[in-house]
C-alpha cells in the first residue's frame, strides 16, 4: 500500500492515499449495504498489488494489478461480479 509517487490520475501518490480517497467518497454516496460493502472490498484490494506488477514486461494479461488483486480475493469469495470489477475496472 505503500508503493507509488504522484502521477497522472494518481496525484495522491501511494495506493494508501488513493485508497482513502475512494473509500472517502464512497461515504459520501448513499448506497445500498451491499452494494457499499462490495465497492468498499474493491476499492481496498484492486490497487493493493501494483507493487508486484514487473515493470520489465507490458502491464497487460497476468502482469496486471487487477489480475494479481483478483487472483487473491478469489480466496476469499467467488462473487463473479466482485471479482470482475477487481479485475476490470481501469
Amino acid at each position: 500500500m505503500a508503493w507509488g509517487l504522484p502521477r497522472p490520475g494518481h496525484p495522491e501518490g501511494q495506493v494508501a492515499c488513493h485508497v482513502r480517497d475512494v473509500l472517502a467518497n464512497l461515504e459520501r454516496l448513499h448506497l445500498a449495504p451491499d452494494a457499499r460493502r462490495r465497492l468498499r472490498v474493491a476499492a481496498l484490494v484492486h490497487d493493493a498489488f501494483k507493487a508486484e506488477v514487473d515493470p520489465r514486461r507490458p502491464s497487460t494479461r497476468d502482469n496486471h494489478h487487477g489480475a494479481i488483486a483478483r487472483r487473491f480475493l478469489e480466496g476469499y469469495t467467488d462473487d463473479a461480479g466482485l471479482l470482475a470489477l477487481v479485475e476490470l475496472h481501469d
